[in-house]
């Protein structure tokens, strides 16, 4: 079931501030979902998410919340979807 999930670890974390190419230089942490304020990082080991907070600090953004995002089979099915469209 954690494989259908894809439970590998995903955060949300919501940003302001952050500019579009440090936003993209943030997707050594995993693989980076854009939603204005809310960036979703999958594929990240929880052990990463303070680094990933001390960089996006860094790169001069502020952050507001980081929450585990736990994924239902309606999000991961719409995920599928949406890459398959890519």
């Amino acid at each position: 079931m954690s494989q259908i999930l894809g439970q590998d670890g995903a955060v949300r974390v919501r940003v302001t501030g952050l500019a579009a190419a440090s936003r993209t230089a943030l997707g050594e942490f995993g693989k980076l979902e854009d939603e204005g304020e809310w960036l979703t990082f999958r594929g990240l080991h929880p052990d990463r998410v303070p680094q990933l907070v001390s960089e996006i600090v860094r790169q001069g953004g502020r952050v507001y919340a980081v929450e585990p995002r736990h994924e239902t089979l309606e999000d991961r099915f719409l995920q599928l979807l949406k890459e398959q469209d890519q």
